[in-house]
């Protein structure tokens, strides 16, 4: 099963031609504003990413990606490739449609205080959405 999220105007947004095992919520100092759901993939590969975005670098490794009109938080992008030479992608669950990630699992990682992941919640996304 594929999937394909969208930004509240369309104007930008992703499509994965694979489902994820698992949705991830992240309290780190920027998911924790944000408030995402990620899963995972390479651009180029299992990913594809389109539209107009601007971006937000918090470091030297990653770039937050919002649509360039409405705001909506697409994805984050790795700024440098991997050993395959594809450039590793979290995109934002929440832009998909509630049904199409509801049943899946829902894992939490604890990027504020350990840097540490908890494999599974015990949930699912439906419980908060």
């Amino acid at each position: 099963m594929s999937l394909a999220g969208s930004c509240h105007c369309g104007a930008a947004g992703w499509h994965m031609n694979t489902t994820p095992d698992s949705a991830l919520q992240c309290n780190c100092t920027v998911c924790r504003r944000y408030a995402p759901l990620w899963a995972y993939g390479d651009a180029g590969t299992n990913v594809t990413l389109f539209g107009d975005t601007a971006f937000y670098q918090p470091g030297e490794g990653l770039e937050f990606h919002r649509c360039a009109h409405c705001g909506c938080l697409v994805c984050w992008r790795a700024i440098d490739p991997g050993e395959q030479g594809f450039h590793r992608v979290g995109i934002n669950l929440r832009l998909a449609e509630p049904k199409q990630i509801a049943q899946l699992r829902l894992d939490y990682f604890d990027g504020l205080t350990h840097w540490v992941k908890n494999e599974s919640t015990g949930k699912i996304v439906a419980d908060i959405l």
